[in-house]
């Protein structure tokens, strides 16, 4: 539909072809392009731990590819008997830190209840837990429902 005395030019073209079903098969095509692109990145380079880091747990099992495999084998020693996988990092917390991660919740209005349940085995970590959060823990008595509270950090630590 060309006016006479109109002449039409590419991106008069170009603009006159712009409209929703376009845009969405443009879309289509791009998200497409995006996924096979990623999906060789990952078949070429599958052993680089940025790449499966961002691979949602999901895809990772759809895909059949084991997430267990990449903290035994991306990592390295630090030094004696200590594994450390790439992208994850372990802290050991002193009990100054783990009162105030405790204490910042507590700031905040929010209840720090932490139940332990189980047997001798997580009676131990709870006794643990304890510790961690005050160096002279109550001796723990028997085999018996066990309760810790610390009213300025809003903590209640339970064992049953």
């Amino acid at each position: 539909m060309v006016e006479e005395g109109r002449h039409i030019t590419a991106s008069s073209e170009f603009i006159h072809r712009i409209n929703a079903r376009n845009c969405k098969l443009v879309a289509c095509f791009v998200v497409v392009g995006f996924v096979l692109y990623h999906g060789v990145i990952h078949l070429t380079y599958g052993a680089s731990w940025r790449l499966r880091v961002r691979l949602s747990a999901l895809s990772a099992f759809l895909a059949g590819i084991d997430t267990c495999k990449w903290l035994l084998s991306d990592g390295r020693f630090q030094g004696y008997h200590v594994w450390q996988p790439y992208g994850c990092m372990l802290h050991t917390y002193t009990n100054a830190e783990s009162r105030m991660c405790l204490r910042y919740i507590a700031y905040w209005g929010g209840k720090n209840h932490i139940v332990f349940v189980g047997d001798s085995r997580i009676r131990q970590l709870y006794g643990a837990f304890v510790q961690q959060v005050q160096p002279s823990p109550a001796p723990q008595q028997g085999h018996r429902d066990l309760l810790y509270e610390e009213k300025d950090l809003h903590l209640t630590v339970r064992v049953a």
